[in-house]
């Protein structure tokens, strides 16, 4: 009777610790998925034309980005600087933006939809890849 007894605690006992590790087990997997890093969205995507930004409409409404159809001077505060040359950017259909370099050095345009609010950002959208933080910098 004594060897049942001790048979049945040793299997209760081996039971309850194959149930605690395999709970650990399932507890470190979802700890695992908490610590994983937070990738933000593609937007930038690359076209025969350039790279294009794409935003759905929730992100475009909290970016700020105005695009406006015009002809003529495209106005400074629309105007960025990359690569040492001025560009604008152009709604090329909805929410999808399209750098474009200045095709003169008054930079008209004749019948477009510039971005005339938010040029800025999406400059830093476009290059945020390239954009080294801490010790990914390198030499720093």
């Amino acid at each position: 009777m004594k060897r049942i007894i001790l048979i049945f605690f040793f299997l209760v006992i081996v039971a309850a610790s194959v149930l605690a590790f395999l709970e650990g087990r399932k507890e470190m997997q979802k700890e695992r998925e908490r610590e994983k890093p937070v990738k933000a969205p593609l937007r930038v995507k690359a076209t025969p034309r350039g790279s294009v930004i794409e935003f759905d409409e929730r992100t475009l409404a909290l970016s700020g980005i105005v695009a406006e159809r015009t002809s003529g001077a495209v106005k400074i505060n629309c105007i960025v600087t990359a690569d040492g040359k001025p560009w604008y950017y152009a709604e090329v259909s909805p929410r999808v933006f399209l750098r474009k370099p200045c095709p003169s050095e008054a930079c008209a345009v004749s019948d477009e939809t510039i971005v005339t609010r938010g040029a800025q950002m999406l400059l830093s959208e476009e290059r945020k890849n390239i954009i080294k933080i801490g010790e990914e910098g390198g030499d720093n």
